[in-house]
C-alpha cells in the first residue's frame, strides 16, 4: 500500500486538500486519512485510506505554474500570541512579510519586507524555516493560489506601527479575522501548543 505523507493532494474533481496525518481507527485498526480543505471553511475530514486512494493523488504544486503569489513570512510569537499585520482598509490580517521580487532569496525578501512593514531588522543568522503553506488567495477568484514560506527569526529594534499598517497579537480565537492561508498556519501552531 502506498504510504500517505502529509502534504498537498488533488481530488479527482480538481480541488486541492492538505493531508495532516494518517491515523488508525480504535474500533477496527484500519488507517484513516485526516485532511483539510483549502477553500471555504477549511474544515477537517477523515476518510478510510482505501477510499482516499480512489479519489486523491499527491500534488507538488511548487513544480507547476499554479502559484500566482509567492510570499515569504515571519512568524513572531510572544506570550503564545502570533504577530499579524493588516493594511489599512483591508478586511483581514496576514502574516508579516511580503511578495518576492525577481531574483530575491527567501532571506532577502524577508529582511526587506519586515523592515518595510514592521521597522525591525531580521537577524538572518537565527532564521529557521518552519513550513511552506499553500491555499486559495484571499479575495481572489477561485484557482488563484498563494504560497507563503514561513520562518521563525529574531529581530533587532522596536516594532513600528505605521499609518498604513495595523499590527495585532492574535490567538487562535482570532482565526476568523485572518487571510485564508493564515488560517492553516494558525491551526497548526495552535494544535502544536505554540499559540493559545
Amino acid at each position: 500500500m502506498e504510504k500517505i505523507q502529509p502534504g498537498l493532494y488533488k481530488h479527482n474533481k480538481g480541488q486541492l486538500y492538505r493531508v495532516l496525518a494518517v491515523a488508525k481507527s480504535v474500533k477496527d485498526r484500519e488507517p484513516r486519512v485526516i485532511f483539510q480543505e483549502l477553500v471555504g471553511e477549511y474544515e477537517t475530514w477523515i476518510l478510510p485510506i482505501t477510499e482516499w486512494q480512489k479519489r486523491f493523488t499527491a500534488h507538488d504544486v511548487t513544480r507547476t505554474d499554479e502559484i500566482q503569489i509567492d510570499k515569504v513570512g515571519l512568524l513572531l510569537i510572544h506570550n503564545k500570541r502570533l504577530l499579524m499585520a493588516r493594511t489599512k482598509g483591508k478586511d483581514v490580517f496576514y502574516i508579516p512579510g511580503g511578495k518576492r521580487e525577481s531574483g530575491e532569496s527567501d532571506m532577502q525578501c524577508l529582511s526587506r519586507q519586515v523592515k518595510l512593514e514592521l521597522g525591525v531588522d531580521v537577524d538572518t543568522s537565527t532564521a529557521q524555516h518552519y513550513g511552506t503553506f499553500i491555499a486559495q488567495a484571499h479575495g481572489r477568484i477561485p484557482g488563484v493560489l498563494i504560497k507563503v514560506i514561513c520562518y521563525f527569526a529574531q529581530c533587532r529594534g522596536s516594532l513600528r506601527q505605521s499609518k498604513d499598517k495595523e499590527l495585532a497579537w492574535f490567538t487562535h480565537k482570532n482565526r476568523d479575522h485572518v487571510a485564508t492561508v493564515a488560517k492553516i498556519i494558525f491551526d497548526e501552531l495552535y494544535y502544536k501548543g505554540m499559540i493559545e
